[in-house]
């Protein structure tokens, strides 16, 4: 039994409970750090879920607190109204656990979102230091507002972090802009190696690989009117597209997929698996792995393509480009432009060779840059420069 009140604590702060990108690498530091022994790790989780379940699994403390995003997404005044309401709500959490924590020893909160704030305010009532992982574009990718207003959150960025860790350039240099005198360090996502396989054998049918939550930020439709453009143009039979994630809750871009498949008349090339806690079983199937999104924050994803030696094939939007370099270890095509994404699957689907050449090179970059093992030795020096501080 841990013996809370001595062994210093690292508290973690998460805005959701299942395992989706976000939660799968803030799982693969938590777990890195009780190993190492030198900090306890504690979960703050606002649901139960998939992740409370691994946490259980791995003998982690966590505690639920039903506290809200820092963001909404506005459509009306009501909508307004409703996200400054969730704020109360943030800060009446945070207060509920800062007299259940103040007696524990927590060295540091590290919140593991730009999209929540109680991190922040627990940091404050517990005066110890807080880093705040920021691993999305808030207003560009996902359109969100904050729940009251950029000044206030802004602010609360700039006066409550220790430090923000970003995983991506392409992050860290808009928040540079937007929070010019606060301490920013840039330490890439990283991804286990052992549970990716290497490329299939599979000869007839060309598997393509698309992997995320389908919303209208990562742009499924533009991969299914590429894939139904090479079906119905260049009558190529033999090639089948894999969409591996759950539908958002914006059903009128469900209702679009949808129809845009039975539409394209490509219902035997495309399958919609849903939500997978299997996916490298997919992938280790699939030729290349495509990555469409718009101000894509790192791309978790196309690491994950790339260790499991597919080709990547993504937009170039956000930290896309800072990974991939077209011709060398993938391919890039320019951000909703159909034509030059079918041209792209098209040039390696009649080019075998090449396709080994860059999967092989993406795989060899993706162990070298792109591990767990990295990621946590980032942080951790990370969390000791900070509590030396203190």
């Amino acid at each position: 039994m841990v013996d809370y009140k001595k062994k210093p604590i690292v508290l973690y702060v998460t805005h959701y409970s299942e395992l989706l990108g976000a939660n799968r690498s803030l799982l693969s530091v938590v777990i890195a750090v009780k190993n190492k022994l030198c900090f306890e790790p504690v979960v703050l989780v606002p649901l139960y879920g998939a992740l409370t379940k691994e946490l259980e699994a791995y003998g982690i403390k966590y505690y639920v607190c039903h506290f809200r995003a820092s963001t909404f997404d506005r459509k009306n005044l009501f909508d307004v109204m409703k996200g400054w309401l969730r704020e109360v709500i943030n800060i009446s959490c945070a207060l509920y656990f800062f007299y259940k924590f103040r007696n524990l020893n927590i060295a540091l909160v590290h919140s593991n979102s730009s999209v929540l704030n109680v991190g922040a305010y627990l940091s404050v009532l517990l005066r110890v230091p807080h880093i705040w992982h920021f691993r999305e574009f808030v207003k560009q990718h996902f359109h969100w507002s904050y729940n009251w207003g950029d000044s206030y959150q802004y602010w609360l960025y700039a006066k409550s972090s220790d430090y923000i860790v970003v995983i991506s350039k392409s992050l860290g240099e808009y928040y540079k802009e937007k929070l010019s005198k606060t301490n920013i360090a840039l330490i890439y996502n990283g991804v286990d190696v052992k549970y990716y396989a290497c490329l299939s054998d599979e000869k007839a049918i060309f598997n393509i690989a698309l992997v995320g939550i389908i919303s209208p930020g990562k742009h499924q439709d533009i991969v299914i009117r590429a894939v139904a453009k090479l079906v119905n143009e260049y009558k190529i039979r033999n090639i089948h597209l894999h969409i591996l994630g759950a539908f958002s809750e914006d059903q009128s871009y469900e209702k679009l997929i949808k129809r845009l498949i039975a539409e394209s008349g490509i219902l035997r090339n495309v399958s919609l698996h849903g939500y997978c806690n299997n996916v490298s079983e997919h992938l280790a199937k699939c030729k290349i792995g495509v990555l469409a999104s718009e101000y894509e924050a790192f791309g978790r994803v196309t690491i994950e393509y790339m260790l499991s030696r597919l080709v990547p094939v993504v937009s170039n939007s956000g930290a896309n480009i800072e990974i991939i370099r077209d011709g060398e270890n993938g391919m890039i095509f320019e951000l909703n432009n159909v034509k030059q994404l079918c041209e792209k699957i098209l040039h390696l689907f009649n080019s075998p060779q090449l396709i080994a050449t860059l999967s092989e090179r993406a795989q060899l970059e993706a162990r070298s840059k792109y591990t767990v093992e990295k990621n946590v030795e980032h942080i951790m020096n990370l969390y000791e420069f900070v509590c030396e501080k203190m």
